[in-house]
């Protein structure tokens, strides 16, 4: 589903914010452990680390390449995935920043078609 006129990953933000239905920021950052100021950022596309962009993906049931670049299709599939997801984000949420990084550069290698 591409979105014409959604320019910028905050802008993205705010849409699956929205589609999400989360009635309050204070619902969607205490989720995602950051503060309501943190998401007001990231909403103007301020930077955001790979950790919190990821924690973002699964509570939003979102497509990383959809929220960062706006390729693809915005969601990630079917909701009952989102234990999968929750269990992942779990997991790089206790890695350090460095593996994070190493994770993030070998998925990515393995997910690239080869030329």
């Amino acid at each position: 589903m591409e979105m014409h006129g959604i320019k910028s990953y905050g802008e993205r933000l705010q849409f699956a914010y929205t589609l999400r239905g989360f009635p309050k920021l204070y619902a969607l950052s205490h989720r995602i452990g950051v503060t309501d100021s943190a998401l007001s950022r990231w909403f103007r596309s301020e930077p955001i680390s790979m950790e919190n962009f990821a924690k973002l993906c699964v509570e939003l049931n979102v497509n990383a390449d959809w929220l960062l670049l706006g390729r693809g299709q915005h969601t990630l599939g079917a909701m009952h995935d989102a234990p999968h997801r929750k269990a992942l984000a779990d997991v790089i949420e206790r890695m350090a920043d460095n593996d994070v990084r190493n994770l993030a550069k070998f998925l990515d290698e393995v997910t690239t078609p080869a030329p």
